[in-house]
């Protein structure tokens, strides 16, 4: 976690902290989660959103943001169950081959986190290849396109390479919930 969501945390739990601690949800990659296969995905996507806090409120929000500011202890991204506003979700554009489907659709959330899940990943589409990503940014540059390895590409660029499926907080949650549902299994 960065320095700034350290602290939060860790002055809330002293209660020492800008809000009590019954007004944060806990992060982003608690509140959204999906499976190992496109654990990678939602990890390049939510980006340093994954350690967001998510607060009650705009209220316990601002408050957050302020005792940070005061204290010039780091920055801290904040996110809410509902989002600052309600965005609806187009339709994923008739691509054609190589299109798994929209991101938003293969992610779990609280009945409450759906419009913070919509906010943050509405626009994304899950496809094929890299290349096929990089084909569909030049004839839809309003979406992003991501792969299950983690290659993300916007109308900005791309994000590619390796990444461990253990490396960030939504890979390390999926991978524990679906060792722990083997083992139940058994």
């Amino acid at each position: 976690l960065g320095q700034g969501t350290r602290t939060v945390l860790e002055a809330v739990e002293a209660g020492q902290g800008p809000c009590d601690a019954d007004a944060l949800l806990g992060l982003a990659a608690d509140a959204l989660r999906t499976d190992s296969r496109f654990a990678r995905a939602l990890e390049v996507v939510l980006g340093k959103r994954a350690e967001a806090l998510v607060a009650r409120d705009k209220d316990s929000a601002r408050a957050i943001a302020a005792w940070l500011a005061a204290r010039r202890e780091g920055q801290v991204g904040v996110v809410l169950p509902a989002g600052l506003t309600q965005r609806g979700m187009r339709p994923i554009p008739e691509c054609g081959p190589g299109i798994i489907g929209r991101l938003y659709d293969f992610v779990r959330c609280s009945k409450d986190c759906e419009p913070l899940g919509r906010a943050l990943l509405g626009d994304v589409v899950i496809v094929d290849q890299l290349e096929r990503a990089i084909e569909l940014i030049q004839l839809y540059p309003c979406w992003r396109f991501v792969t299950a390895d983690g290659d993300l590409v916007d109308a900005a660029g791309l994000v590619g390479g390796f990444s461990d499926l253990t490396s960030g907080p939504v890979g390390r949650r999926s991978s524990a919930a679906e060792a722990t549902a083997a083992a139940d299994a058994h």
